[in-house]
């Protein structure tokens, strides 16, 4: 924001003035500009009273919802079809056409004239630019999510979140009345997730946006079935090729480009990381500084358990050696970071600890390297259990150090897991099979 940005100098005061969204006028008696005066020469009492008028500003505007000129649409024909239905004589009728006034009305307030004749039968011009008087997508959304807070856990609330936002970015932007949403547009929304997403996750996102459909017509907001329910989707690929890795070459000119743009230590580490050990991205952001200990044959390991996080499986909680190619930078982190987590910045991200580095690097990967989306974060776990396979280290180890289910029952529910040493062995010789990647790693 400009430092004099809606500030006005008149004589030797100043003024905050600002110009209404149309949603906010009828708060404000009608009027399309808001000007208040300041009582202050100083520009930086000035700008204080600004900001906090905006902030006013914007919490009305949160507020009234993700739909205000439809919601308040709504409330002004339904009042006005009330006391149109009432109306039985002449005299009635008259001081009804006197009192809602349309000429005047065009002028002095559009959507009430719209509304008035919307309420009487008629068809209100387009001149008008009268809302649909029909429920949003994202209006509804907002008040499933009202009702379900508190009542539900963090990940549904954040999914359906996710699949409202899908939905409007898919809408270019633009919120849909749930009328107008059918099938056919359902099928292709799904065909726009294709795109980037998964079945499963796709799936999910349908799932919430079935409960909101749910949710409007169990209330009696729209009268047709829902259009998200009863879909098939499935992932073309198969299990084994669902995720590809980095080419050498790939892998050569990703590295600089996120060391470029990384604005924190962990962000440019965060890819070699997952690659020596493994690790899913939410892991590698969920670890607690605590968690980087010496074991007793002197190597530094990764704990994983579940004590103050949530693991993906059983099989996600065990010990993961650090290599050499990426300990100076775990111990950089756990010495830098003035918080409980190894990644400091993670504590702003409560709900999705991950998110913010996930993000930043899916953009880069698909800005700069690829948009195939089997080459992704998760293609570095599997590079991981390639270099197993390659260097001939025994699956039950790598499987261990992995997280993977142990398909031998009495490895599975009785040993205690393998000794130290071994397990960093077997990493060093997966190392061995990934060195031409470790050469591109990072200086320190």
């Amino acid at each position: 924001m400009k430092p004099k940005q809606h500030l006005y100098l008149r004589g030797t005061k100043y003024y905050f003035v600002y110009k209404l969204p149309e949603e906010l006028q009828h708060l404000h008696n009608g009027k399309k500009k808001l000007q208040v005066a300041l009582r202050t020469d100083s520009l930086s009492e000035a700008q204080k009273l600004r900001n906090a008028l905006l902030l006013d500003i914007e919490a009305q505007r949160i507020s009234l919802g993700s739909n205000p000129l439809g919601e308040r649409y709504r409330q002004l024909v339904a009042k006005v079809r009330g006391e149109y239905q009432n109306l039985s004589t002449n005299e009635e009728f008259e001081a009804f056409d006197s009192h809602y006034d349309i000429d005047s009305l065009r002028t002095n307030d559009p959507l009430q004239a719209a509304a008035v004749l919307e309420a009487t039968g008629n068809m209100p011009p387009t001149e008008l630019n009268a809302p649909t008087s029909d429920y949003t997508l994202q209006e509804v959304g907002e008040m499933y999510l009202k009702s379900i807070t508190g009542n539900i856990g963090e990940t549904s609330i954040r999914n359906t979140k996710r699949a409202l936002s899908k939905f409007k970015t898919f809408k270019l932007g633009k919120d849909s009345s749930l009328i107008a949403i059918d099938r056919p547009t359902v099928v292709k929304f799904i065909e726009h997730l294709k795109q980037d997403l998964q079945a499963k996750s796709i799936n999910t996102l349908l799932s919430c946006l079935n409960r909101i459909y749910s949710y409007a017509y169990d209330r009696g907001y729209i009268t047709s079935p829902s259009p998200f329910k009863e879909h098939t989707v499935k992932d073309n690929r198969s299990k084994a090729d669902s995720y590809k890795p980095f080419t050498l070459d790939q892998w050569k000119k990703l590295l600089p480009i996120l060391e470029t743009s990384a604005n924190t230590y962990a962000k440019k580490w965060i890819a070699p990381i997952a690659l020596m050990t493994g690790m899913r991205v939410n892991e590698i952001c969920g670890l607690h500084k605590e968690d980087v200990y010496q074991e007793s044959n002197g190597r530094w390991f990764f704990s994983l358990h579940t004590d103050n996080r949530r693991l993906k499986t059983k099989n996600s909680v065990r010990r993961v050696p650090i290599h050499e190619s990426i300990l100076p930078a775990i111990l950089k982190l756990k010495a830098d970071s003035d918080n409980e987590f190894l990644i400091k910045e993670v504590i702003n991200s409560p709900s999705n600890r991950s998110g913010t580095i996930a993000t930043w690097f899916s953009r880069n990967k698909v800005k700069h390297i690829t948009k195939d989306s089997s080459i992704a974060f998760h293609s570095l776990r599997g590079m991981l259990s390639t270099a197993f396979h390659s260097a001939e280290v025994p699956e039950l180890q790598a499987a261990e150090i992995l997280g993977h289910k142990i398909a031998t029952m009495s490895y599975g529910l009785y040993s205690s897991g393998s000794k130290p040493e071994l397990l960093c062995n077997y990493l060093d010789k997966a190392a061995g099979e990934l060195k031409e990647f470790i050469d591109c790693f990072p200086e320190e």
